[in-house]
Order: C-alpha cells, then sequence, then structure tokens
C-alpha cells in the first residue's frame, strides 16, 4: 500500500513539474510601420530574463518563452523606437511594426582660432609650423 501511495504521489508530481515547465514558442514578423519594409537582425528578448534572439534575413523571429511570469518581449533596433508587447499565451503568430525613431539634431558650432594657456610655448609653436620632410 506505501508503495502505490509513493508512486501516486511521483507522478502527481513529476506531471506537475512537468505542466509547469512546459515551453510556449511565438514567432512573427518585424516590419517597419510607416513603409512595410522587412526588418533583419531586429533583437528580441523576454523582459526579466535573458532569453532572446534576433530576427532573421526575411525579418522573421521565433522565440521559445520558458518562463510565463515574464509575459513582456521587447523588441528594438537601431533608428527605431523600442516597443514592448504583452505576451496573450493563446496566441502564437505577431506581427510587430516599428516606428522609426527622429533626433533632432542642432545647429553645429564652429570654434574660431584655438587659443592656448601658453602662447609662448615652444612645443606648441613648432608643431604650427609647416616644415619639409626629408624621406
Amino acid at each position: 500500500m506505501k508503495e502505490q501511495i509513493l508512486i501516486l504521489i511521483a507522478v502527481f508530481i513529476t506531471t506537475f513539474v512537468n505542466a509547469q515547465s512546459s515551453n510556449f514558442e511565438i514567432s512573427g514578423t518585424i516590419k517597419d510601420a510607416e513603409t512595410g519594409e522587412l526588418l533583419i537582425y531586429t533583437t528580441v528578448f523576454q523582459v526579466g530574463t535573458v532569453n532572446g534572439t534576433t530576427s532573421d534575413i526575411d525579418g522573421n523571429f521565433r522565440l521559445e518563452i520558458e518562463d510565463k511570469t515574464h509575459d513582456k518581449i521587447e523588441f528594438s533596433f537601431i533608428g527605431y523606437e523600442t516597443q514592448v508587447i504583452t505576451l496573450d499565451f493563446e496566441q502564437t503568430e505577431y506581427e510587430v511594426l516599428l516606428k522609426q525613431a527622429t533626433i533632432e539634431i542642432g545647429l553645429p558650432i564652429i570654434p574660431g582660432d584655438r587659443i592656448y594657456a601658453q602662447p609662448h610655448n615652444e612645443m606648441v609653436n613648432y608643431s604650427t609650423k609647416v616644415r619639409p620632410q626629408r624621406y
């Protein structure tokens, strides 16, 4: 009788552990929101974990979700705004549209002539002279 109870407990624990550790896989395509162009080598990772991947040359990604408690996925690509989506564990296929990031650059500042703290510094004066070189 004790053996049957121990076997039953072992089966129950094994089933419970396997149910908790069942992996979930998502996949999809990453595109530019304006042009619809596929974005290759976009970084895709599960927020709060070290689990991640990149999109392939066709803009497709596939990511195996090992920890369902972390349900946010982050997509990032140079020149685009980072996007975070919350997983719906009933949906396995996603189409992600990234918006281009706009950066405003100010006017360039061109400094005037250099002013040295020690204008009579021998090394500074020597380095600014044009000298013929022997080869």
